[in-house]
């Protein structure tokens, strides 16, 4: 029998599975995802909380060493948030209007920001949350 395990855990398997990727995993001269990254991840993740982790609907590495993380609502609007060494950047791309794009140096510093654009995204799937 096969239990499935909790989204916060799925995705940190995920992640430490992208740090432990060899050089050229992609056939195509890639990079493993820097560890530091890993720990952002994660540590976003925490700050989060589950009712955002869980609404999760990508992760992948990047050929640079990076991560993208994407949530996507019922209408199909997304948010991609790259976290790399040293910057973030994400996008929010709504039915109506122009995408909202977003740089910065520390994800983590910038937090509320961020978790208020998601919220916004997700504002119809979970609960209000206070962050």
């Amino acid at each position: 029998m096969i239990i499935p395990l909790a989204k916060h855990e799925y995705l940190k398997s995920e992640i430490n599975g992208f740090v432990a990727l060899d050089r050229n995993w992609d056939g195509y001269g890639a990079i493993a995802l820097f560890p530091t990254i890993g720990a952002t991840a994660h540590q976003l993740f925490v700050m989060l909380g589950s009712a955002f982790v869980d609404k999760v609907t990508d992760i992948f590495p990047n050929p640079h060493g990076t991560l993208t993380i994407e949530w996507e609502n019922r209408a199909c609007e997304k948010l991609g948030l790259e976290i790399g060494v040293d910057n973030y950047s994400y996008f929010i791309n709504y039915n109506v209007g122009q995408p909202l794009l977003v740089n910065g140096q520390d994800i983590l510093f910038d937090f509320k920001d961020f978790a208020q654009n998601l919220e916004t995204l997700l504002r119809d799937e979970i609960q209000k949350h206070v962050l």
